[in-house]
């Protein structure tokens, strides 16, 4: 009986050691974890922060070739209506100028 006795303390003793390492494993495990986690999430962080930078630098340069086109656009139409009403005013001034120089103004 002394025998099983001891058995049984020595079972249960290397139970209890069993669970104690278990749980030491266990917790380096959910450090690992935790720390594995921290890393992902600054990684995450910091690809998010640069997308957002490239993204926006982007939006800015194809705004800004929009504005420069928009601008082109506007200086041809200008330029066009401009050289229109020149063309168109040619011979009004002709003929002011040619009565003036007749002296028939």
């Amino acid at each position: 009986m002394e025998v099983v006795l001891k058995s049984i303390k020595e079972a249960e003793k290397r139970a209890a050691e069993i669970k104690t390492a278990a749980q030491n494993e266990c917790a380096e495990i959910s450090a690992a974890a935790e720390k594995r986690a921290a890393e992902i999430l600054k990684a995450s962080e910091e690809r998010l922060k640069l997308f957002k930078e490239q993204s926006l630098l982007k939006a800015v340069k194809n705004a800004q070739n929009d504005y420069d086109n928009k601008i082109k656009e506007a200086e041809a139409d200008a330029k066009a209506y401009a050289d229109g009403v020149i063309k168109n005013t040619g011979k009004e001034v002709n003929d002011i100028v040619g009565r003036i120089s007749s002296g028939n103004g």
